[in-house]
């Protein structure tokens, strides 16, 4: 596989350096230095043009400084793309900064501080379990059809937006714990193969689980109550093949495995 590496000597010269080679040299980007939100720009159109968009496979963007964003689009419709890495600083991710890269299979979470509404990781489906421990903030439709092979961490994020993870698949749990509201139809369609930890989650929605194709458990354990819509946990989610969690103190509302208007396969208690 070649690399072509990219040392930026200063912010904004990016547009000066060499880009010239044959596809096959360019599977593989390394940049380094210190950038400003013009070099990616002009890293955004090399790596979106029609003829290095088709054989890139590989990004570090490790050694670089000076940046707290990720452009949209920036990464999107890379077909072969398997790997970015991304700077080792508090990150924003742009609108479809990864969607419609199918292959992805690992980027760097760790350091990303949001991620902007709509289709983010849209239809990447070799994404691995991931930790976003340091985002705050994510918005509408970031993981629309989205296919995760482990687990799912969000160690800080407070809301979840609506359609966040619609229609996606998570192989494994989707770990919620400082999340305190979700949105309408969050989990629009999601397949989830392990569980959703919600352990402080007061507030749900329209619609939250709407066309809910797969839950094995949801662990709702907040002591305080839990505010509903009428339509939370509606008739076109499955909810008699799910185990649910609650707070001792919500035994009174339990009746022969109803809870929020539906069956449910077993309710068990739990503190959080």
């Amino acid at each position: 596989m070649g690399h072509m590496i990219l040392t930026v000597p200063q912010p904004g010269h990016l547009h000066q350096l060499d880009f010239n080679g044959a596809p096959a040299e360019r599977t593989g980007l390394i940049v380094k230095g210190k950038l400003n939100d013009n070099d990616m720009s002009v890293l955004r159109r090399y790596i979106q043009s029609d003829e290095f968009r088709e054989y890139l496979e590989t990004v570090d963007l490790s050694d670089v400084t000076g940046i707290s964003r990720i452009p949209e689009q920036m990464f999107s419709r890379c077909r072969r793309l398997k790997e970015v890495l991304l700077p080792a600083v508090p990150i924003v991710l742009g609108s479809q900064a990864f969607a419609y890269s199918p292959e992805l299979s690992l980027v760097g979470t760790e350091q990303i501080t949001g991620i902007e509404a709509f289709d983010c990781f849209a239809f990447c489906e070799h994404l691995p379990g991931m930790n976003f421990a340091a985002a705050e903030t994510a918005g509408s439709f970031s993981f629309r059809k989205t296919v995760f092979k482990g687990s799912v961490l969000f160690s800080r994020l407070k809301t979840l937006s609506s359609y966040i993870f619609q229609d996606a698949v998570i192989g494994g749990d989707l770990v919620l714990p400082e999340v305190t509201c979700c949105a309408e139809d969050a989990f629009f369609g999601a397949a989830v193969f392990g569980k959703i930890d919600l352990p402080n989650c007061t507030e749900m929605k329209y619609g939250v689980f709407n066309e809910l194709r797969m839950l094995q458990s949801l662990r709702l354990t907040s002591e305080q109550e839990i505010a509903l819509n009428y339509r939370t946990f509606s008739e076109h989610s499955c909810m008699k093949n799910t185990v649910l969690y609650l707070h001792p103190n919500k035994k009174n509302s339990v009746r022969d495995r109803y809870w929020g208007g539906v069956l449910w396969k077993e309710i068990l208690f739990e503190e959080s």
